[in-house]
Order: structure tokens, then C-alpha cells, then sequence
């Protein structure tokens, strides 16, 4: 479990032999860019895009790799462009973020990704007649925040027919769905959410569910213990939507391959049911946990399972 879309990469057997050229890690690294590349041409761009970034991370000179992830973060900027001349100004800003989440650098991308927000925080201010933006340091609820709601206390009933993709939201208010898929199907599915808002984009970089419907309830409680042992930290019991939850944070900051500041994550087990919510803060943002925790606990309740 965990943040599925960074690579750690493991250990290797004693038998492999490092050289200067065929290091366990360069092995792989190689086997991460050839998936990449399998994507690509399998027209699955943000999964090429997120390994040929992994790679470039890791080792900035192997192979094209970062020529590669900034080549599909430009495809989706014009995806944007072609949406916002098309007056689908929704649709432009989830090219653009996508983009923006590839090759944050690009000022292009990002001055793109600035005026959208802002075009789509003046619609929603004069549909409300408030002339508030979407921008604004007060919004209506843009999904997070150190706000009490009490814990919820209505508690959705699961679909006979439900699966680990279907159960997932279409979207939260303030944020943009840019990924909804199966990791492991039939087991697992997983969503990513991107903040509107500038104000939030500066703290938030993006929040990630995890759901996954085990044939067993100890195959779930496993997976809850898992998170627990991966997120130690500020680790509390809580009470969501009338059932306990785990939340803590975990600490990436000296990771030589995270580069990441402390992440929250809400768990939580229902019967064969596993969910996970995880919210990543900037690069450059110094969110509170009070307001990660809020995030994750506001998600939850919305989610209602």
C-alpha cells in the first residue's frame, strides 16, 4: 500500500554483481523505462509519463527519460489549449495539472494552469452571484482544512455489485479527478485528485485514494496493519461516518528518492473493504497536519463508506 507512484526500489540478491555500468539499480531503472515505454505506445500517457519521471528522478541522465515525461506534459498542455479554445474551460484545467503534475518547471504550463483556475473561479463566482472565485482563501469547501465536522455518522451502503474502481468519487469539491483506475484489477483502484484553487495548489500537491475489495476481512485488516506500520507517526484512532479509522503521517523528507514532506493518510478497513486516503503537501508548501488530517478526514466523510 502506501504511495503507489513513487518507486522504491528493492533490494537485490548477493549473487548480482555491481559494476560500474550494470548496477542493480540501473536494472532497475531499465526494467521501469521499458514499462514506461510499453505505455506510451499503449497510449497510457500519465503512467509513462509518472515511470519516465521516476526514472529522470532517480538518475537525471538515464537514457531520454526526462525528455520524455516533458515531450507528454507539452501533448497534455496543448490537450488544454484545444479544451479552453473549445470554451470547455473543466476540461482544459485537467490537461493543464496533468502537465503541470508532469513538468511542474515549464512556466508555460504554469502560467496555463494560473489563468484556468482563475477563468474557472470567476464562473462559479457569478453562478453564485457571491463574485466569489474559486481562488478565493474562504471557499465554499474546497475538500479540506482544519475543520471539525464532527466525524460524520451516515454510513453508505456497498453495492452488491460494487467493485474497487466503481465505489471511488467522480469528484471533490475544489479539486480536479485526473486519474481514476485499477492498479491491481480485480483488487484494487485507485483515484488522484488535483487542487483548483491556487491559494490550496501552493500546500496541497494532490490527495490519493486507494480502495480494495480482498476476497477476506483479515486480507483487509492486513493491509489496514500495513499502513499502520508504514504511518507511525501522530498515529490516533478516530470515529468516521459511525465506523474507527487509523491517522497518521509519514516522514519522506530524507528520502534520497521521495524528496517529499510528511503525508497523511486515513485507513480504515469494512468488512473485505480496504480504503486509504493520502494527502501529498507541495514541494513548497508547509500545509499544518491539523489541515492534511482535516483534508483527509473531510475526503472521507464525502466518500461515506
Amino acid at each position: 500500500m502506501g504511495v503507489g507512484i513513487y518507486l522504491v526500489v528493492g533490494g537485490q540478491s548477493g549473487s548480482e554483481t555491481k559494476t560500474a555500468s550494470h548496477t542493480p539499480i540501473d536494472k532497475s531503472l531499465g526494467r521501469l523505462y521499458d514499462e514506461a515505454q510499453e505505455d506510451l505506445e499503449e497510449k497510457n500517457l500519465q503512467q509513462a509519463a509518472s515511470k519516465f519521471k521516476q526514472v529522470a528522478n532517480i538518475k537525471p541522465s538515464y537514457k531520454d527519460a526526462d525528455e520524455q515525461a516533458k515531450a507528454i506534459a507539452e501533448s497534455y498542455y496543448k490537450e488544454g489549449l484545444d479544451h479552453e479554445e473549445a470554451g470547455d474551460n473543466e476540461e482544459a484545467a485537467k490537461a493543464y495539472n496533468i502537465a503541470a503534475a508532469i513538468d511542474p518547471s515549464n512556466p508555460e504550463i504554469a502560467t496555463a494552469v494560473e489563468n484556468i483556475a482563475e477563468a474557472i473561479g470567476e464562473d462559479s463566482g457569478s453562478n453564485d452571484g457571491n463574485g466569489d472565485s474559486a481562488d478565493s482563501t474562504e471557499p465554499v469547501d474546497n475538500g479540506g482544512g482544519d475543520s471539525d465536522n464532527g466525524g460524520g455518522d451516515d454510513l453508505k451502503p456497498i453495492p452488491e455489485d460494487a467493485t474497487a474502481l466503481s465505489l471511488h468519487l467522480d469528484e471533490i469539491d475544489g479539486y480536479l479527478s485526473i486519474k481514476k483506475a485499477w492498479n491491481t484489477e480485480p483488487v484494487e483502484a485507485s483515484s488522484v485528485y488535483l487542487p483548483i484553487a491556487r491559494e490550496v495548489r501552493t500546500e496541497i500537491d494532490r490527495v490519493i485514494v486507494v480502495i480494495s475489495k480482498f476476497e477476506t476481512a483479515k486480507e483487509a485488516e492486513t493491509a489496514l496493519q500495513m499502513m499502520k506500520d508504514e504511518y507511525m507517526m501522530e498515529g490516533e484512532d478516530d470515529s468516521i461516518n459511525g465506523h474507527s479509522v487509523y491517522l497518521a503521517l509519514n516522514d519522506f523528507s530524507n528520502s534520497e528518492l521521495f524528496r517529499l514532506k510528511q503525508i497523511a493518510a486515513l485507513t480504515w478497513t469494512r468488512d473485505n473493504w480496504f480504503f486509504s486516503i493520502e494527502v501529498l503537501p507541495s514541494p513548497q508548501g508547509t500545509p499544518s497536519n491539523d489541515y492534511k488530517k482535516g483534508l483527509a478526514r473531510d475526503i472521507a466523510v464525502k466518500l461515506g463508506y
